[in-house]
């Protein structure tokens, strides 16, 4: 769970645009209340899972290579 609070930490801190968000193997969790935006994609791979109970706004693409 610490990771994921990182995780979130990190992106709400710093803005970007045309990236890609890659979770590898590790769950990401938007808990109520925390807004992200991706300016770019999001790639699933390895088993990662993504749960959102937020507000998430994407502008590229959405890959799920989790399996």
């Amino acid at each position: 769970m610490k990771l994921v609070l990182t995780i979130a930490t990190l992106l709400l801190a710093s803005a970007t645009q045309g990236q890609l968000l890659t979770a590898d193997n590790v769950p990401v969790t938007l808990t109520g209340g925390v807004n992200v935006t991706v300016e770019g994609g999001v790639q699933l791979q390895n088993a990662a899972n993504f749960n959102n109970d937020g507000l998430l706004r994407l502008t590229g693409d959405w890959t799920n290579n989790s399996g």
